[in-house]
């Protein structure tokens, strides 16, 4: 199970750290998170639950090998200088959650030209 993601203007990236990326798409709110434990390195996509005070809870939704160190496998600046928010390729941000399966069947429902 993953997430679908067909419409790139739904997404925004909100947060950037070397381990996590937080971002929305339409009304929901994700986490990506990497963690390692010594051994093994694991990439982790959360849905986030804001309630009415802030805080949030995580709600499970996938998990893969991958390296813990998140920035170098997702984010890709348009300008290729530094991180801004608002210039992070979110075509590439979608490929790479496709690659790592976090989203599921992009193009389910989606009709391409024959097909």
């Amino acid at each position: 199970m993953g997430i679908e993601m067909k419409d790139l203007s739904l997404l925004e990236i909100t947060k950037v750290k070397p381990w996590t990326i937080y971002f929305d798409y339409g009304n929901k709110h994700y986490l990506l998170h990497g963690k390692a434990d010594g051994c093994e390195s694991i990439q982790e996509l959360y849905e986030r639950q804001l309630d009415k005070n802030g805080n949030y809870g995580l709600i499970f939704i996938k998990n893969r090998y991958g390296r813990d160190y998140l920035v170098s496998d997702y984010i890709k600046s348009i300008n290729q200088k530094t991180i801004v928010y608002n210039q992070i390729d979110k075509e590439y941000f979608r490929e790479q959650l496709t690659r790592s399966g976090f989203i599921e069947n992009e193009n389910k429902g989606v009709q391409t030209n024959g097909n």
